[in-house]
């Protein structure tokens, strides 16, 4: 193979390729070609752009899938995985996704859902007429275009094949109401999507639906720590311990290590409610020692204020759920927050 298409796991046959991101500035989304068969499934198409769609046609040509022996498979709806999806898929195409994430995107269209997503911003503190612009990256998963594919709900249990091979379908809600990551038993291989990261922590993103979103995170996170997972393919970053012996050992520590960041945010976001009562949100945020390095917060570009936003209101909602503290609506519609009694 070329530069353009890697060799990344043996059995099942899967191949890497890199998309860049020239949208969001994640750097670019590792999207996974399994053959088998005579068939092909791509695991994520990553990001719309003229290069991106270069290199995945230049992937497909290679291994040489066939459009009538091709099916898709979307870990989640954010732009950075499916936004190449309309470039390189047949219409008509199978395209597996969660269901909890169609769902999302339809209620995206519904003007009253939008609107109750601007109020909970305003709640969080954002500024009323910054709300249509935070709201602007939601990440596109109502721009996913459910009619002009074979779409195919992908919960968990379910099982999606290639050829002769069988992944299991893995439930792994929370960064987006309907991630889902694919898991091939026999060799312990999981397609994981954004689930499990090993630069960054993956944030929660805001999305219509439950309010403890980082609950359901972290609940899908033991899920994937106890499968048995001996290479992880994951969606962003360098992969490691391909074919090495410590692989499982190293996954399951990174999934420690998120577990524990989380408790760590968990405990200082009290901690900074304890010490300033009745800041807004936002102002639990930027407050935090965490956040030390935003120092100049109208400066960041707007997708890590989005991000640093979402995954605060996340942060924030668990500790209400969990009686750890109170939130206050004001008559100004922003809520404060306050040390549990």
């Amino acid at each position: 193979m070329s530069d353009v298409c890697q060799l990344v796991h043996c059995d099942p046959e899967v191949y890497m390729v890199v998309i860049p991101d020239e949208r969001y500035r994640s750097g670019a989304t590792n999207c996974f070609i399994v053959r088998d068969g005579g068939e092909t499934l791509v695991a994520d198409v990553g990001c719309m752009s003229e290069n991106g769609e270069r290199l995945m046609r230049a992937a497909l040509r290679e291994v040489g899938a066939r459009p009538e022996a091709m099916s898709f498979f979307l870990t989640h709806l954010h732009l950075d995985h499916s936004g190449l999806l309309p470039a390189v898929a047949p219409e008509d195409a199978r395209v597996h996704v969660g269901g909890a994430e169609l769902e999302a995107a339809r209620a995206m269209r519904d003007p009253a859902v939008v609107d109750g997503l601007l109020a909970r911003l305003v709640s969080f503190g954002v500024d009323k007429e910054e709300t249509y612009e935070y709201l602007g990256f939601n990440l596109g998963i109502d721009d996913f275009d459910e009619g002009r594919y074979d779409a195919r709900r992908a919960d968990g249990g379910d099982v999606v094949r290639v050829g002769d091979v069988a992944f299991e379908v893995v439930d792994t809600a929370g960064h987006a109401p309907g991630h889902r990551s694919l898991f091939h038993r026999e060799s312990g291989l999981l397609i994981g999507g954004d689930q499990v990261l090993y630069t960054v922590s993956p944030y929660v993103s805001f999305y219509p639906g439950p309010r403890d979103r980082l609950a359901l995170y972290l609940d899908r996170l033991h899920v994937v720590r106890d499968l048995g997972v001996n290479c992880l393919l994951q969606s962003h970053g360098r992969l490691r311990g391909l074919g090495g012996g410590d692989a499982r050992a190293a996954f399951e520590g990174r999934v420690d290590w998120l577990l524990d960041h989380r408790a760590r945010r968990l405990r200082e976001y009290c901690e900074t409610i304890e010490r300033m009562p009745g800041l807004t949100g936002l102002e639990v945020v930027l407050s935090s020692p965490s956040s030390a390095k935003l120092d100049d917060w109208d400066s960041i570009f707007m997708v890590q204020r989005w991000c640093v936003v979402a995954n605060g209101m996340a942060v924030l909602e668990h500790l209400v759920a969990t009686g750890q503290v109170e939130a206050a609506p004001g008559a100004d519609g922003v809520t404060r927050y306050v040390p549990a009694r």
